[in-house]
Protein backbone atom coordinates (compact mmCIF):
# COMPACT_ATOMS: atom_id res chain seq x y z
CA UNK A 1 0.00 0.00 0.00
CA UNK A 2 1.39 3.41 -0.97
CA UNK A 3 1.67 6.23 1.54
CA UNK A 4 2.62 9.89 1.36
CA UNK A 5 6.34 10.41 0.70
CA UNK A 6 8.32 11.95 3.55
CA UNK A 7 11.77 12.36 5.00
CA UNK A 8 12.37 13.09 8.66
CA UNK A 9 15.50 13.69 10.71
CA UNK A 10 15.20 13.49 14.47
CA UNK A 11 17.80 14.06 17.17
CA UNK A 12 17.90 11.03 19.50
CA UNK A 13 20.97 11.79 21.63
CA UNK A 14 23.87 14.23 21.73
CA UNK A 15 27.03 15.13 23.59
CA UNK A 16 29.70 17.75 22.93
CA UNK A 17 31.09 15.87 19.90
CA UNK A 18 28.32 13.71 18.45
CA UNK A 19 24.65 13.68 17.55
CA UNK A 20 22.71 10.44 17.11
CA UNK A 21 20.05 11.00 14.48
CA UNK A 22 17.16 8.82 13.39
CA UNK A 23 16.52 9.32 9.69
CA UNK A 24 13.31 7.92 8.25
CA UNK A 25 12.47 8.06 4.55
CA UNK A 26 9.62 6.91 2.35
CA UNK A 27 9.01 7.70 -1.31
CA UNK A 28 5.46 6.29 -1.17
CA UNK A 29 6.46 2.77 -2.22
CA UNK A 30 9.70 2.04 -0.36
CA UNK A 31 10.79 3.11 3.09
CA UNK A 32 13.63 2.74 5.55
CA UNK A 33 15.07 4.00 8.82
CA UNK A 34 18.55 4.23 10.27
CA UNK A 35 19.99 5.59 13.51
CA UNK A 36 23.48 6.90 12.85
CA UNK A 37 26.05 9.19 14.48
CA UNK A 38 26.96 12.57 12.99
CA UNK A 39 29.38 15.27 14.12
CA UNK A 40 27.92 17.89 16.45
CA UNK A 41 26.41 20.66 14.32
CA UNK A 42 26.00 18.62 11.13
CA UNK A 43 22.20 18.89 11.16
CA UNK A 44 22.34 22.68 11.56
CA UNK A 45 24.84 22.83 8.67
CA UNK A 46 22.45 20.76 6.51
CA UNK A 47 19.55 23.08 7.27
CA UNK A 48 21.68 26.07 6.32
CA UNK A 49 22.98 24.47 3.12
CA UNK A 50 19.52 23.64 1.77
CA UNK A 51 18.12 27.07 2.57
CA UNK A 52 16.86 28.29 -0.82
CA UNK A 53 17.96 25.05 -2.51
CA UNK A 54 18.76 24.91 -5.36
CA UNK A 55 20.65 28.09 -6.07
CA UNK A 56 22.07 26.64 -9.30
CA UNK A 57 21.52 23.53 -11.43
CA UNK A 58 24.99 22.30 -10.43
CA UNK A 59 24.43 22.66 -6.65
CA UNK A 60 24.84 19.39 -4.75
CA UNK A 61 24.59 19.06 -0.96
CA UNK A 62 25.72 15.86 0.76
CA UNK A 63 24.77 14.93 4.32
CA UNK A 64 26.51 11.76 5.47
CA UNK A 65 27.16 10.07 8.78
CA UNK A 66 27.61 6.76 10.53
CA UNK A 67 30.33 4.14 10.43
CA UNK A 68 31.55 2.05 7.52
CA UNK A 69 30.78 -1.20 9.35
CA UNK A 70 27.76 0.08 11.29
CA UNK A 71 24.55 2.01 10.77
CA UNK A 72 24.92 4.87 8.32
CA UNK A 73 22.93 7.38 6.32
CA UNK A 74 23.62 9.52 3.28
CA UNK A 75 21.39 12.19 1.75
CA UNK A 76 22.37 13.78 -1.56
CA UNK A 77 20.38 16.84 -2.60
CA UNK A 78 20.68 17.71 -6.31
CA UNK A 79 18.77 18.80 -9.43
CA UNK A 80 17.52 16.18 -11.87
CA UNK A 81 17.21 18.50 -14.86
CA UNK A 82 18.09 21.92 -16.28
CA UNK A 83 14.86 23.35 -14.78
CA UNK A 84 16.26 22.86 -11.26
CA UNK A 85 13.72 20.26 -10.14
CA UNK A 86 15.25 19.04 -6.87
CA UNK A 87 15.52 15.46 -5.62
CA UNK A 88 17.14 13.88 -2.62
CA UNK A 89 18.83 10.49 -2.94
CA UNK A 90 18.52 8.67 0.38
CA UNK A 91 20.77 5.73 1.36
CA UNK A 92 20.14 4.12 4.75
CA UNK A 93 21.87 1.11 6.32
CA UNK A 94 20.89 -0.50 9.64
CA UNK A 95 21.79 -3.85 11.14
CA UNK A 96 19.32 -6.25 12.77
CA UNK A 97 20.35 -8.93 15.24
CA UNK A 98 18.30 -12.13 15.36
CA UNK A 99 18.84 -14.46 18.33
CA UNK A 100 22.55 -13.58 18.68
CA UNK A 101 23.24 -14.73 15.11
CA UNK A 102 25.34 -12.69 12.75
CA UNK A 103 23.72 -9.33 12.04
CA UNK A 104 21.50 -8.92 9.00
CA UNK A 105 22.23 -5.79 7.00
CA UNK A 106 19.14 -3.86 5.94
CA UNK A 107 19.84 -1.39 3.15
CA UNK A 108 17.46 0.99 1.37
CA UNK A 109 18.19 3.42 -1.47
CA UNK A 110 15.49 5.67 -2.84
CA UNK A 111 15.01 9.00 -4.53
CA UNK A 112 12.41 11.62 -3.63
CA UNK A 113 11.35 14.90 -5.24
CA UNK A 114 11.02 17.78 -2.79
CA UNK A 115 10.64 21.51 -2.38
CA UNK A 116 12.35 22.84 0.71
CA UNK A 117 13.94 25.84 2.30
CA UNK A 118 15.25 26.20 5.81
CA UNK A 119 15.08 29.08 8.26
CA UNK A 120 17.78 29.13 10.93
CA UNK A 121 17.51 30.70 14.39
CA UNK A 122 20.40 32.89 15.53
CA UNK A 123 22.04 30.11 17.56
CA UNK A 124 21.75 27.60 14.69
CA UNK A 125 20.12 25.00 16.95
CA UNK A 126 16.53 25.44 15.85
CA UNK A 127 15.34 25.49 12.26
CA UNK A 128 12.22 25.27 10.18
CA UNK A 129 11.88 23.43 6.89
CA UNK A 130 9.21 24.93 4.62
CA UNK A 131 7.72 22.68 1.93
CA UNK A 132 4.75 23.26 -0.37
CA UNK A 133 3.34 25.93 1.95
CA UNK A 134 3.74 23.86 5.12
CA UNK A 135 6.03 24.91 7.95
CA UNK A 136 7.30 22.25 10.30
CA UNK A 137 9.20 23.79 13.25
CA UNK A 138 11.31 21.94 15.78
CA UNK A 139 14.62 21.81 17.54
CA UNK A 140 16.74 19.48 15.40
CA UNK A 141 13.63 17.91 13.89
CA UNK A 142 12.63 18.40 10.30
CA UNK A 143 10.29 16.89 7.76
CA UNK A 144 10.39 17.27 4.01
CA UNK A 145 7.09 16.73 2.22
CA UNK A 146 7.58 15.80 -1.39
CA UNK A 147 5.58 16.72 -4.47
Amino acid sequence: MESDPNLSIELIWEDVDLEELCITASNGEYCGRARAYFAQGDIAALAQSIQGFPKAVSQVEVFEGGQGDGPRAKLVFRCIDQLCHPVVRVSLVEFAFDNAQLPIMNDVNLEMRFEASANIDNDGSNFVIVTRGWSIPGAYFSSFLTE
